[in-house]
């Protein structure tokens, strides 16, 4: 996405940052720039919002900053000029929520090179997030911040496809029946995929908690599972040879530091279909037509798995 060059300095300007020196580094859901000021690397983003929508970011603020005070390696936000973990900056157009944030070390994974996509990484990616689902049972902030719920309504809404959208509604009455105890739901990082963490000599630090939410820990790891598969093995073939050793590893690193109840684990097929449905909503609004073929070729390879009820993964 594009941002003025106006509030693009304005911003800027709130975190001691020059708006001359941002270089930009994409972004779906905002648009994410870099810059470097005495030796550090910072990250500054913005992200379209409402005024009203301030105590949530603030809020998924702090609970990174909860987070990174108890171990996790994350992007750590810095504070703007006035003290403030947020800031806000607008036009006659819109409004944008800016914060900044440390420049993580280390780079994205490579899905295709073994030497990077290993059982070292998957049991390295399992630990970090069994350390945040122990830490967020203690945490006590995050009321403003959205359930389940919101995303699965917001979710059926948004999906272009009457059938699929069906789906949505049976995802959501299963879900409905579930108990939320605090050793097994709470604030999790709901996006904790590999474009959503930078590796550096084998150490991971997570970032990106836009969408932060109140869920199942199994949400978290079924968007592992899911999207492990669609590195690791391709679309063409069968993710239940890749996923059993998957599996293995990364809850061999989770149970180092935190424990699920079998009967979480026993359900965490239908949280991996759970992301195929999220992803096939977002992706049919985030490809624009005319698509490539191989993305045309994702959605209805997705589709095809929704409404005939064959899952993502059979299980361990």
């Amino acid at each position: 996405m594009q941002v003025s060059t106006e509030i693009l300095h304005e911003g800027a300007g709130l975190f001691g940052a020059d708006g001359e020196a941002l270089r930009s580094l994409g972004g779906m859901d905002g648009a994410v720039y870099t810059y470097t000021r005495a030796g550090q690397g910072y990250i500054l983003k913005f992200v379209p919002t409402q005024a009203d929508d301030l105590p949530v970011l603030i809020e998924k603020w702090d609970f990174v900053n909860y987070l990174a005070e108890n171990g996790v390696q994350v992007s750590r936000p810095v504070t703007s000029r006035a003290g403030n973990l947020v800031e806000i900056v607008q036009n006659s157009d819109h409004i944008y929520a800016v914060f900044q944030a440390v420049k993580a070390p280390g780079k994205h994974v490579d899905g295709r090179s073994p030497t990077e996509f290993n059982t070292d990484l998957f049991r390295t990616w399992g630990r970090v997030m069994g350390k945040m689902h122990a830490l967020t049972q203690t945490y006590t902030g995050g009321e403003h911040i959205s359930h389940w719920r919101q995303e699965v309504q917001f979710m059926t809404g948004w999906c272009p496809d009457p059938a699929v959208q069906e789906k949505w509604r049976a995802m959501e009455a299963y879900l409905a029946t579930l108990p939320q105890p605090p050793d097994a739901y709470g604030l999790i990082h709901n996006d904790l995929h590999p474009w959503n963490f930078l590796v550096d000599r084998g150490n991971i630090t997570v970032i990106d908690f836009d969408v932060c939410n109140h869920h199942w820990f199994t949400t978290d790891i079924g968007i592992s599972l899911f999207h492990a598969a669609w590195m690791g093995v391709g679309g063409d073939k069968d993710p239940n040879a890749f996923l059993p050793g998957f599996y293995a590893s990364f809850m061999e690193g989770y149970a180092g530091e935190n424990t699920l109840d079998a009967f979480w684990l026993n359900q965490l097929p239908r949280f991996v279909d759970y992301r195929r449905l999220l992803m096939f909503s977002v992706f049919s609004n985030e490809w624009r037509e005319p698509r490539q073929s191989w993305q045309q070729q994702t959605l209805d390879h997705w589709r095809q798995g929704i409404l005939h009820d064959i899952p993502v993964w059979v299980g361990s």
